[in-house]
């Protein structure tokens, strides 16, 4: 299906605001996702669990919503580009895909909540058990951009600042006392801002 020209709003930039104008629009295909959201919320709206939900009075799970819309894509496999291996720790399925597309090791941390409450020392264990069998690890932790996406700077502020010191802190004390040369390099994948 054609998909050129659609229109899918990433729910997260929308908090508080009339679902209407967000539904999808801009081509043909558009109008079958909008029929396929429609039909989720009379299932999910009515099943037992989303039920118990709001009698506990939690927001259930009563939509699909469609967004992040695109083409797979053909990426180069790294190691045999770089000769490097590595690994991807990282409680986002996204961020496994990726490193599956090209060639990398995806890690998954049980205790991982891709929240900003994570798991950071089991995380910084896969990290450093990783680089014991590779050249580099990836190490995302997604906690800053969900409380931004939830407006929340006390703790978008709590996760920057475990980032420091319970994760960039302990790898590299850890990698200096085994006397490992290494470099870090500590970016973001995108920018999230707290207002819209």
């Amino acid at each position: 299906a054609d998909i050129h020209g659609i229109v899918l709003a990433p729910p997260h930039d929308h908090l508080g605001e009339a679902a209407g104008p967000l539904l999808p629009r801009g081509c043909a295909v558009a109008g079958v996702l909008r029929s396929l959201m429609e039909k989720s919320f009379e299932i999910l709206s009515a099943h037992p669990i989303n039920l118990r939900r709001q009698a506990e009075g939690k927001l259930p799970a009563n939509c699909i919503w469609f967004w992040a819309e695109g083409k797979g894509a053909a990426l180069p496999n790294f190691v045999e580009a770089y000769g490097d291996r590595g690994g991807v720790v990282s409680a986002v399925p996204l961020c496994h895909g990726i490193a599956r597309l090209v060639g990398l090791s995806p890690v998954t941390v049980p205790t991982a909540t891709g929240e900003w409450d994570t798991d950071y020392a089991a995380k910084v264990r896969a990290a450093l058990a990783v680089l014991g069998e590779n050249d580099f690890v990836a190490l995302h932790l997604e906690g800053p951009d969900e409380a931004t996406h939830n407006h929340d700077l006390t703790h978008k502020i709590f996760a920057v600042e475990c980032l420091s010191e319970l994760v960039i802190r302990p790898v590299a004390e850890r990698l200096r006392e085994e006397k490992e040369e290494f470099r870090m390099l500590i970016l973001s994948d995108h920018k999230t801002l707290m207002a819209n």
